[in-house]
């Protein structure tokens, strides 16, 4: 259609050779089957706006990066951009443990029964220090018209990658916890806040 365009690169994950495990080959196929039903949905949402919307302008782009690729952990960003007037962008991240061939989630990083208070204390900590240092920085903490908007907990599913600085980092999508102008924000946690927290059987964050 001549007002809309749609590039559309879906990532699948490889469980290398035959010679892998059966739980192996298992999890990858499970990873790669939650990014394809990620990424069909954005795909089904483009096809009924042209249907119904056919002389508008709309556009949709899907691309991957991998984030993290080494000898422990291989972690994939999934990115969709949608565009009508306004450009939405929204992120989703996939890990596949090295060590156990098993999908990391973020509540495998801790011990059993770890709440998030501390990594939700430590993020509204940046937050004002990023907004008192530059007035353009906005984030939802103190929304009197609106509080449903404030930044309170994250969430069990949170975004997030492990940096190659061996960092846990929080992301959030766009307009999440800030006006969309200030784009997906994103969090380094500092490792001494969250050690007590850390799962002893997985060595992935320094």
């Amino acid at each position: 259609e001549e007002h809309y365009q749609a590039d559309v690169n879906v990532p699948q994950m490889s469980a290398g050779d035959e010679n892998g495990s059966q739980e192996l080959q298992d999890n990858v196929a499970k990873i790669n089957a939650n990014i394809q039903s990620y990424t069909d949905q954005f795909v089904e949402e483009f096809k009924q706006s042209m249907e119904e919307n056919g002389e508008g302008y709309e556009g949709l782009n899907i691309s991957y990066d991998v984030v993290t690729d080494n000898d422990k952990l291989y972690s994939i960003k999934v990115s969709a951009l949608q565009t009508a007037g306004d450009a939405v962008e929204t992120n989703r991240y996939y890990h596949l443990d090295k060590t156990t061939g098993t999908e990391l989630t973020l509540s495998n990083l801790f011990r059993s029964g770890s709440d998030y208070t501390a990594i939700s204390d430590e993020i509204r900590k940046q937050m004002k220090e990023q907004m008192e240092e530059d007035d353009s920085n906005r984030y939802f903490l103190d929304e009197e018209d609106f509080p449903e908007w404030n930044f309170r907990q994250i969430r069990e599913n949170q975004n997030f990658y492990i940096n190659s600085d061996g960092k846990l980092v929080i992301a959030f999508g766009e307009a999440e916890v800030a006006p969309a102008s200030m784009g997906c924000p994103e969090f380094v946690i500092p490792t001494e806040v969250i050690q007590d927290m850390l799962n002893p059987g997985l060595a992935l964050i320094q």
